[in-house]
């Protein structure tokens, strides 16, 4: 699997610098590229969240759970 560290906290620092939409779209890159690592999805469903699409949140929570 590749190594995906580099590409979330790239993402985490977009989401903080609130640019969410494009956290988004780099935390779901990483979370498609090793889909082992239930802190991907995990990251995404915070930026869902922080996005208002709960629904979206919700399956990316029960993602990371369901990888642990």
């Amino acid at each position: 699997l590749p190594d995906t560290t580099a590409l979330v906290s790239h993402g985490l620092k977009l989401k903080k610098a609130g640019e969410l939409r494009q956290a988004e779209a780099v935390l779901k890159i990483a979370a498609d590229l090793d889909p082992t690592d239930p802190n991907r999805p995990f990251h995404l469903g915070n930026v869902y969240s922080a996005e208002q699409k709960l629904a979206d949140a919700r399956a990316a929570f029960e993602q990371a759970l369901s990888i642990r």
